[in-house]
């Protein structure tokens, strides 16, 4: 059995050496092109086969084989977006009970109520030059024997200021608009007004009037002055029935702060709607 065994692993040792012996002449002296050598052999660098002997004679006779240009591909990565599911929470609304709030009802009325103004009375001043209308209704606040003096304590007339006791009528004047009026006047009686002047200036003055007699006549006061003496009021043949009567042609100056008008009844019969005043140069206003 030892014989047996030495046998074989001289014929293996002998084996590698004969290879290696070759291998070296392969490598030393061999004369090879396209992997092959001219002699007894070669071997391959890859795989380390050994091939038989080819005649250098014959090398022509080999195919030459040409490798083929192959295109080197290109990996592209494949991205597949696979789409998020967002989620968006829609709030829930929530109702509030509410109690619903009364609207007050507003009823219109025809009854025109003055403002008052610093002094506590609703019916003045006037004021100038802004205001040119002063209308005969409108005196002032503090009743008999202060604002007025009237022969009787009712309103004969009943309209606007019922409670005091100057008498006061409906003015119909299709061209300056519905108003009020002093009628049923009588000699003695007198009505004091406020007018304010703002700019000082000459201003001029016209009486809006009517009678059925002709013998009513009033005078105008400013400031307890006596300005136009007795005027006559014609006879318009209605009470609705106004004339303009022209006070103080050349005009009055006045000078700026406040005054008082003062409408004294000097022969009763007449009716009085209201006073206009205006400036004598209105551009000479500021």
């Amino acid at each position: 059995m030892v014989k047996r065994l030495s046998a074989s692993v001289f014929a293996v040792v002998l084996g590698i050496t004969l290879m290696g012996s070759v291998a070296a002449r392969w490598v030393n002296n061999g004369d090879f092109r396209q992997g092959i050598d001219t002699r007894e052999g070669f071997l391959t660098p890859t795989a380390g086969v050994f091939l038989p002997y080819v005649a250098k004679d014959h090398l022509n006779e080999l195919p030459t084989t040409t490798p083929s240009s192959t295109p080197s591909a290109t990996l592209t990565p494949s991205v597949t977006n696979t789409p998020t599911n967002t989620f968006t929470s829609t709030p829930t609304p929530t109702t509030i009970a509410t109690t619903p709030t009364a609207t007050p009802t507003v009823t219109a009325t025809n009854t025109v109520t003055p403002t008052p103004t610093a002094t506590g009375c609703p019916y003045g001043p006037v004021i100038l030059p802004f205001d040119y209308y002063l209308h005969f209704e409108n005196f002032n606040c503090g009743g008999e024997g202060v604002a007025y003096h009237d022969t009787d304590a009712i309103n004969q007339g009943g309209e606007y200021r019922p409670e005091e006791g100057v008498d006061l009528g409906v003015a119909i004047n299709p061209g300056w608009g519905n108003s009020f009026f002093v009628g049923w006047t009588e000699p003695g009686e007198w009505l004091k007004y406020d007018l304010e002047v703002m700019y000082p200036h000459t201003y001029y003055f016209l009486c809006f009037v009517s009678s059925l007699y002709d013998t009513a006549s009033f005078r105008l006061l400013i400031d307890g002055v006596d300005m136009t003496g007795p005027v006559t009021v014609p006879n318009t043949g209605d009470i609705q029935n106004w004339t303009i009567i022209s006070l103080l042609p050349d005009g009055y100056f006045l000078s700026e702060g406040l005054h008082t008008v003062t409408l004294v009844i000097e022969s009763g019969g007449g009716n009085y709607d209201f006073l206009q005043a205006f400036p004598a140069t209105p551009t000479a206003l500021p």
